[in-house]
């Protein structure tokens, strides 16, 4: 909700708003159990926007205990097949809401990128986040990414040779079955 907040605010500036315009543009735009939560503020917070924004920050600003939360996605996060950028970005958010340092969000972004990515960052030897961040991009322009089309190529490819074997392997059972004397009994 802070980001939701922040945008409304920068919303707000960029189409020159004064504070009654913004506060009756955030009152529309309220829907659900925040609608409610407005109906119950009392007027007095209600019609005044700094104060009505502090209420809002207060009632839907992360609580502390799910910092913890945010802490653990920020360390355990991988990317997938989002690009650099926005896996970065997201990463950044993480940090902003458990305060980490660019330290701690240099090392985190460095685990979480994909191996291929993090193989030419460690040997870029970023020293800063930004330096990090033009590697990994570096990286992605480098490398191919199979397509789901090509990985489901493989996949048959790897299922034929896989039986390939299988049909290999009976054969030797059968020739060294067929080839072993009989017992003198």
């Amino acid at each position: 909700m802070e980001a939701w907040l922040r945008r409304f605010n920068n919303f707000c500036t960029y189409k020159g708003f004064n504070d009654d315009k913004s506060k009756a543009l955030f009152k529309v735009l309220l829907v659900d159990s925040v609608a409610v939560w407005l109906e119950s503020v009392d007027v007095a917070t209600a019609n005044d926007w700094e104060a009505l924004q502090e209420a809002f920050k207060v009632r839907y600003t992360t609580a502390s205990f799910l910092k913890y939360h945010h802490a653990n996605e920020l360390f355990n996060k991988k990317q997938d097949k989002e690009s650099v950028d926005d896996f970065c970005a997201e990463m950044q958010s993480l940090a902003k809401q458990i305060n980490a340092d660019e330290q701690m969000l240099r090392f985190a972004v460095l685990n979480g990128l994909r191996p291929d990515i993090k193989n030419h960052v460690t040997r870029a030897q970023a020293t800063d986040r930004r330096t990090l961040v033009e590697a990994a991009k570096v990286a992605e322009m480098c490398t191919p990414i199979a397509s789901d089309g090509a990985v489901a190529g493989l996949n048959v490819q790897l299922s034929l040779v896989q039986e390939q074997i299988k049909q290999l392997m009976n054969q030797r059972t059968t020739s060294i079955a067929g080839s072993r004397l009989p017992s003198p009994r």
